[in-house]
């Protein structure tokens, strides 16, 4: 038997080491940037690309700020159990807290779709970021709130079961949804740079096939509206 048979037949006799992992999702009512669907499709694409193998899932409805997650204590107690890693579509869908992502950096053995290769120094940038997102949110939320009140606008209804703080968060929210979606993204890149009225920008994302969100056509007050969200 040659060299070349026997290397082919050893391939064939070779065990192969598929790596496992259990999906964390996470949403929360203040941050709604990025779907439970959305992760589910980054975390497919990871471990197809790959090759690995997800042995469960985990859904959770949560803040960021929460250290207490029911789920998130479950899908990392199954690491342990199984042997895999715990894998997320991005690292603020873990935590925003700074200290808690690192110690669990330390602690579990963690797979971020978009940054893999994370070292220690990248891990405490990207939750510092987090983290600091978080805190910009709070301040949005407050300052929204404000000026809205200096407006005179009444928040919600009289007898509406929701604090100031949570219509703020909404409405917060929303604008996040908004600057994040891709149709108004791709919208916004066109008009930003262009020159004319508000009509005029209309009729030409119209008229190259440019969408709205919702897949409508566009009109000047959208336009004008978009332009005004994207820029706060």
């Amino acid at each position: 038997m040659s060299v070349c048979e026997t290397f082919i037949l050893s391939l064939r006799h070779k065990k192969v080491v598929i790596m496992k992992v259990i999906a964390y999702y996470r949403v929360s009512t203040n941050d709604q940037n990025l779907g439970i669907d959305a992760q589910k499709s980054i975390v497919k694409q990871y471990c197809d690309f790959n090759k690995v193998e997800i042995l469960s899932e985990y859904e959770e409805h949560e803040s960021g700020k929460n250290n207490n997650r029911v789920l998130l204590s479950v899908a990392l107690a199954e690491t342990i159990k199984t042997g895999a890693s715990l894998i997320v579509a991005k690292i603020d869908r873990l935590t925003r807290v700074a200290y808690y992502g690192l110690g669990l950096c330390e602690k579990y053995k963690i797979i971020f779709c978009d940054h893999p290769t994370m070292g220690t120094l990248e891990q405490s940038i990207y939750f510092g970021m987090a983290q600091q997102e978080r805190e910009y949110i709070s301040q949005r939320t407050k300052a929204a709130l404000s000026a809205l009140k200096s407006k005179g606008v009444k928040l919600g209804a009289p007898n509406a079961h929701f604090t100031d703080e949570m219509r703020g968060m909404a409405l917060i929210s929303r604008i996040g949804n908004s600057k994040s979606n891709e149709a108004n993204q791709k919208a916004y890149a066109i008009v930003s740079i262009m020159s004319g009225n508000w009509s005029d920008k209309a009729r030409f994302l119209n008229k190259n096939g440019f969408k709205t969100s919702r897949g409508g056509i566009w009109r000047p007050q959208q336009v004008q509206r978009l332009v005004a969200i994207m820029t706060q």
